[in-house]
């Protein structure tokens, strides 16, 4: 008789359990249609128009706010870009998100996104419209858009040109800090050696930009080594590097440094950097171990040191001392 008891107190509970959420359900959609809950959102940019150079990525900062009134309470919105007007033609994403962006506003309460506004290299130089909407996740009809008008200029002579193509498996491409990967538009996920940690950095990719996922540490002189990507198709990805980012920018090869070869070691031997390693250890240059990565093989070799550099090829360095590479 307790069993039985026990069984149907159950059942009472999971029953009134079913209502109390079909209630709360019924009651937070009937408060969205109120008046006053189901209302366009608000939205404004940081920047309406903008100039970018072919190959660069742009951010605008993207304000979406809470219009529904205070008594209706929490309220889900969403924001994006979208491919009206000339979206296709751009790599456009929020930073952080992968996924469609949904998030609860209070009245009048606000929350700013960066948005990437990613233009591939190949883009003709002219002028372009791009499309932000935000929206009332309930009620899609209501949303509101505005756009920005983006001037594409030429591609800088100046500019770095990094192309990697791209063999099944996996690549490793050039990287810095902060600049556009087009290309390759499934790989979403890299991975960038950390001397510092001696562990792999996990990379997520935010529309052209790779960045350090949220849990993963970010170390300054780590900002311009190479990183490996995962591909199950054959493809080049690409990226522009602006001459001022290189200008000053120095590399502690330490640990099997990831080092992206650039144009001021372009064309140099390898053993050039391993006689400048050297000297600055007071080591001898043997002792500075140099690898490729043969991603037709999948393994690292051994490169002799006659080796010529390349502009955008990137090569594992360990020295036996400490070693202070110049990449501009």
């Amino acid at each position: 008789m307790e069993k039985k008891g026990n069984i149907m107190f159950a059942a009472f509970f999971a029953a009134l359990l079913v209502v109390s959420l079909a209630s709360a359900a019924a009651a937070a959609s009937q408060m969205q249609t109120q008046p006053g809950c189901a209302v366009f959102p608000g939205l404004s940019l940081g920047d309406e128009k903008i100039t970018v150079i072919a190959g660069r990525l742009a951010v605008v900062p993207i304000t979406i706010t809470g219009a529904q009134d205070a008594s209706c309470g929490s309220v889900q919105y969403g924001v994006d870009f979208t491919n009206g007007y000339d979206g296709k033609q751009f790599v456009l994403a929020l930073n952080g998100l992968q996924e469609r962006n949904l998030l609860q506003l209070a009245s009048g309460k606000e929350k700013t996104f960066e948005g990437l506004i990613g233009v591939p290299p190949s883009i003709e130089p002219g002028n372009y419209t791009i499309q932000v909407t935000a929206y009332l996740e309930a009620d899609h009809w209501k949303q509101v858009s505005k756009t920005i008008q983006v001037q594409v200029k030429p591609a800088a002579g100046s500019d770095t040109a990094w192309k990697t193509n791209i063999n099944i498996g996996w690549n490793l491409i050039p990287y810095a800090e902060g600049i556009g990967a087009y290309g390759c538009d499934d790989i979403i996920t890299g991975y960038r050696y950390s001397p510092t940690t001696g562990e792999y950095v996990q990379m997520d990719r935010f529309g052209a930009l790779f960045k350090p996922a949220p849990f993963e540490p970010s170390v300054e002189n780590e900002r311009f080594g190479g990183m490996f990507v995962f591909s199950t198709s054959r493809c080049a990805m690409e990226s522009r590097v602006p001459q001022e980012t290189l200008e000053n920018a120095k590399v502690s090869l330490f640990g099997g440094q990831l080092l992206s070869i650039t144009p001021a070691w372009h064309g140099k031997e390898a053993g050039a950097i391993a006689k400048e390693c050297a000297s600055q250890s007071g080591t001898q240059a043997s002792q500075v171990q140099m690898r490729k990565w043969d991603a037709k093989n999948q393994e690292w070799v051994t490169p002799a040191q006659s080796a010529i550099l390349s502009n955008g090829e990137v090569w594992k360095i360990l020295p036996a001392g400490a070693c202070e590479l110049e990449l501009g």
